[in-house]
């Protein structure tokens, strides 16, 4: 079987070799396939056809794997198709394993081709899409950035991202190149990936490096220090005076909110530039910051006529010689009296503006400005009444409430310690046989009685009302089973009101607050 297996194979290649005497390569080529087996043999098989020079017939016949040939054969074939066909070139670099052939060498003769080529010729943005992939099958990432950039393709940007290079676009104006190919292919008003790249990636790509780089571009500057700002208004610090200079060129509507938001920037140097672009209201803004409140409300009232903006200014500024300055040159100007009539309130005492209007000065709809003043001074005072009015029967319910707790009874239990000795407010002492007296601070730390009140050193007389004494005569009744215990413990309370209505806690006077008033358990 193996010898018919064998002849078949050498009567295959016989009839191959007549084929290609008889120029009949096509056909060669392709039943050749079937007879040739191995890279040796393979290798042969393709030399054959170079010999003759049909080269182009058989390679599309020839193998890239199971055999894998020798390099060279497939160097050989790109650098035909270099020659013949750029375009097919570039269809087999895209097909075949990068790791058939050294893609070095045939990048380099395709860059070499490149640098030979006129750029306006169609097959020059081939020759280009063809180091390109060269380079990606490499795994040269960051010399295929100026290929990106030459083809004009915009997945440059996600490139860079999903391969990390920040590095290259430190180097050599990268920043400054992407951002003028951006601008080229999609123009002024097209989606700006490239700041939004810079601004995403401040910690890999220095703020400091993109200032430097697009120096000479200021319009694409302000747009990403603005979009720095926009992400943490701290992050260009350092760059707030230059900022104010770029809003004012490219971003005037910008510049309030910027001025307002940020306190890095020098206030003489912005006010400088303001006043150099005629901005009123930034300037008023700068001049109410560096405290030269008058002068503003000078530009306000002579270069804008806004009344409205200067009470809003006197407003926000809270100075009550600004408020004296409005006054003052409102005097002679009806339209300023009746707007201010109109909006007086707190900041203005409406009879110190009435009294400023000179006489035979007319002021259209005085009378009905006067009236609202009225109206209004009327409903202030309704307020005010009403609201004392709530608040007098609020406090009278606190009052009561108040008074409520602090004169109801506190509950003790067996387990009440005695803040004093830390024994049962409940326990009996050693030479007794029931409880003592215990006392309850408004604070709620409790105490026995002796523990609290030293023994009383009164006179004779008055002994029978002492604190100890009481509650000696209490314990007694209580052994005696006698009768009256209520009412002594009522006369005991009110002796205990009485005579130590100003003790305060023992407990909270070690802390350092009062804990004033007692009650009696």
């Amino acid at each position: 079987m193996g010898t018919v297996k064998g002849d078949r194979k050498a009567i295959g290649k016989k009839w191959m070799a007549s084929l290609l005497e008889k120029g009949e390569y096509e056909k060669a080529a392709q039943e050749g396939r079937e007879f040739v087996d191995g890279k040796d043999e393979w290798e042969a098989w393709v030399w054959a056809f170079v010999e003759r020079g049909q080269l182009k017939v058989i390679i599309p016949f020839v193998p890239t794997t199971e055999p894998k040939l020798e390099a060279t054969v497939y160097e050989m074939i790109l650098a035909s198709f270099l020659k013949s066909s750029p375009a097919k070139l570039l269809e087999t670099i895209k097909e075949w394993p990068g790791d058939i052939y050294s893609t070095s060498s045939v990048l380099l003769a395709v860059q070499d081709r490149i640098d030979r080529t006129d750029r306006t010729v169609p097959e020059y943005d081939i020759l280009l899409s063809c180091a390109l992939e060269l380079l990606l099958h490499s795994e040269q990432y960051a010399k295929a950035i100026p290929y990106f950039l030459k083809l004009r393709k915009l997945e440059v940007f996600e490139f860079i991202k999903q391969h990390q290079l920040w590095d290259q676009m430190k180097e050599n104006d990268g920043i400054k190149e992407l951002v003028l190919f951006e601008r080229s292919v999609k123009g002024e008003s097209g989606e700006e990936e490239a700041m939004r790249l810079f601004v995403e990636h401040t910690n890999e790509i220095p703020i400091d490096r993109v200032v430097q780089q697009l120096a000479s571009e200021r319009k694409d500057l302000f747009k990403y220090l603005d979009g720095v700002f926009e992400k943490d208004p701290h992050l260009a610090f350092a760059y707030a005076d230059l900022q104010v200079e770029l809003y004012t060129e490219f971003g005037s509507n910008k510049l309030m909110h910027f001025l307002r938001s940020n306190s890095y920037y020098s206030l003489e140097k912005a006010y400088n530039v303001c006043q150099k672009y005629d901005l009123i209201p930034e300037v008023i803004f700068l001049l109410g910051r560096m405290g030269n409140n008058k002068k503003a409300l000078m530009i306000i009232i002579e270069r804008l006529a806004d009344v409205d903006r200067a009470i809003e200014f006197a407003k926000e500024q809270n100075d009550a010689e600004l408020w004296q300055d409005l006054l003052k040159y409102s005097e002679t100007r009806p339209t300023f009296i009746k707007k201010l009539l109109e909006t007086v309130g707190g900041e203005i005492d409406p009879i110190l503006l009435i009294r400023r209007i000179q006489n035979g000065l007319e002021i259209p709809g005085l009378k009905a400005s006067l009236i609202k003043i009225l109206q209004d001074f009327t409903l202030q005072m309704s307020l005010l009444e009403g609201c004392k009015s709530v608040l007098s029967n609020d406090s009278r319910q606190l009052q009561l409430k108040l008074h409520s707790g602090q004169t109801n009874g506190f509950h003790c239990h067996a387990e009440t310690l005695c803040k004093n000795c830390s024994t049962s407010l409940f326990a009996p002492p050693e030479d007794a046989c029931l409880p003592g007296l215990g006392i309850v601070f408004l604070c709620r730390h409790a105490f026995h009685a002796r523990c609290v009140f030293p023994h009383d050193h009164a006179s004779t007389d008055a002994k029978e009302t002492t604190v100890p004494n009481l509650a000696e005569r209490q314990i007694d009744r209580m052994k005696g089973g006698g009768t009256g215990s209520t009412n002594l413990s009522l006369k005991l309370a009110a002796t205990l009101k009485s005579q130590y209505v100003d003790i305060a806690c023992p407990y909270c006077l070690k802390g350092g607050a009062t804990g004033a008033g007692v009650g009696v358990g």
